[in-house]
């Protein structure tokens, strides 16, 4: 308030407490920044798709993921398709058709696509679509992942597994994993092979299953080691016969390792049974 010579004379004010507003920006520019670095290393880019004029404003990882112009803040559908492998585009596109098909608001899925320079390269996409008053799709607002290394990660394990399973059935090994709490075993697939036909269809046989079938006069020796499994003796290494369905007897060498709680309580045993 001035008096009448116009100089302040009063200040009139409100003091509100804007803590909490200031944190939330703060964390919303963190969150951005964050979303920025992922972007430039080529992780993560978002876009939106106009799906009447087939525009889509791309961010700086979006181009990055892609191997676009760093400047590039603005790509083409028509461009996409050119982007993605051949093999994944009918899948890809059909994918999100079903998806406004089914008047879906989300909609995901993963598919190569082959860079200007050649490289292929995974991408996950996480979408979100919306649609006007009448139903009718209008813009898909998404996010796209490289993923390209974490394919490849599946991919070597998947090729390991099956050299595991390949050696396991030349050695005639059986892989096992008993769950002491619950009292089911889990084996691989050559289990049948070598224990016999009754483990076909049972793909969680209880660890008194098999021991019913353990010869007489190994089964004490056999549950004895199992009791005394302990954090400082955690593994056991016998040798014993066992009584296929067939009736024909065979001798197991099974060497196993005890897995505990922190209180010492026996939770899982995990070995193998030649």
């Amino acid at each position: 308030m001035r008096d009448s010579h116009g100089a302040p004379a009063q200040l009139f004010g409100v003091t509100c407490d804007i803590t909490l507003s200031k944190r939330g920006e703060q964390a919303l520019a963190e969150r951005n920044t964050q979303l920025a670095l992922a972007g430039r290393v080529g992780r993560i880019g978002s876009f939106a798709f106009d799906i009447d004029t087939g525009k889509m404003p791309v961010s700086p990882g979006y181009a990055a993921i892609h191997g676009l112009p760093e400047a590039t803040l603005e790509t083409a559908r028509s461009e996409w398709r050119a982007r993605v492998h051949s093999a994944d585009l009918p899948c890809a596109e059909n994918c999100l058709r079903r998806a406004i098909s089914d008047r879906n608001r989300e909609h995901s899925c993963e598919y190569r696509i082959v860079r200007s320079d050649g490289e292929i390269r995974w991408i996950e996409a996480r979408c979100l679509i919306s649609y006007d008053a009448n139903g009718c799709p209008q813009r898909v607002l998404g996010a796209n992942i490289g993923v390209t290394e974490r394919k490849h990660a599946e991919a070597v394990l998947e090729e390991s597994k099956i050299h595991l399973v390949d050696a396991l059935a030349a050695g005639q090994v059986v892989a096992f994993q008993w769950d002491a709490i619950t009292g089911q075993s889990v084996r691989n697939d050559n289990a049948p092979l070598i224990l016999g036909d009754e483990q076909v269809g049972k793909p969680h046989p209880t660890r008194n299953e098999f021991l019913r079938r353990v010869h007489p006069d190994d089964r004490t020796s056999l549950k004895g080691r199992l009791r005394e499994l302990c954090p400082r003796s955690p593994s056991y290494a016998l040798t014993f016969r066992y009584v296929r369905p067939d009736g024909r007897s065979v001798w197991l060498e099974e060497t196993a390792r005890g897995e505990f709680d922190a209180t010492g309580k026996l939770l899982r045993v995990k070995g193998l049974t030649t």
